[in-house]
């Protein structure tokens, strides 16, 4: 771990990477499969995260992909404890995180993003300038996970509410010809 730390940042300047995008799930442990990720280790995590963005040239970024709360397929029904110590986020000790919500809207609703926001910012307390919105752009039997109208009341209500911006996730499965992510910036702009 020291020689990793201590190495790290050479290595983004050598290889001129704008940051870290740590995606640690907890699967490695038996509390972390069930979604449960005590304080004390989420604080160890962030700990490592933070000797890394201290150890990096002040203009390079250390980003968590995190997950949040839920009862639908996929989400974590007792993830109701953050990833990433709330208070060092929220201080800069890292710069961001990156959430994985990765709901299925087939008919255009945004209230599962709304959720997440509910439980991000006013029960965990992230500050919403350090969070970006996770969005799916890809499909499930053929199916999109999202369709371009809720793409683009996403960019809205992203906009509107102050979240630092958005994260999609397999942007390679957008289509090509007439992209997803054309609504979501329409959105960003309003």
């Amino acid at each position: 771990k020291i020689n990793y730390i201590a190495t790290i940042g050479k290595a983004m300047e050598k290889c001129n990477i704008d940051g870290i995008e740590s995606d640690y799930e907890w699967g490695d442990t038996d509390w972390g499969k069930t979604g449960i990720i005590p304080a004390l280790m989420s604080t160890k995590y962030t700990e490592f995260l933070a000797s890394i963005k201290r150890n990096i040239a002040p203009h390079r970024e250390v980003s968590a992909d995190i997950s949040v709360w839920g009862i639908a397929k996929g989400e974590w029904l007792l993830g109701v404890y953050p990833w990433v110590n709330v208070s060092m986020l929220n201080s800069g000790q890292i710069d961001y995180v990156n959430t994985m919500s990765y709901h299925h809207a087939p008919r255009g609703e945004i209230w599962p993003w709304k959720k997440d926001g509910l439980f991000l910012h006013t029960f965990w307390g992230m500050d919403k300038a350090r969070v970006n919105i996770g969005i799916p752009y890809y499909n499930v039997n053929g199916n999109a996970m999202i369709t371009k109208k809720t793409n683009q009341q996403l960019g809205e209500w992203v906009k509107e509410n102050g979240w630092r911006g958005t994260f999609v996730f397999a942007a390679t499965y957008d289509n090509y010809t007439d992209p997803l992510v054309y609504s979501l910036c329409e959105g960003l702009r309003m």
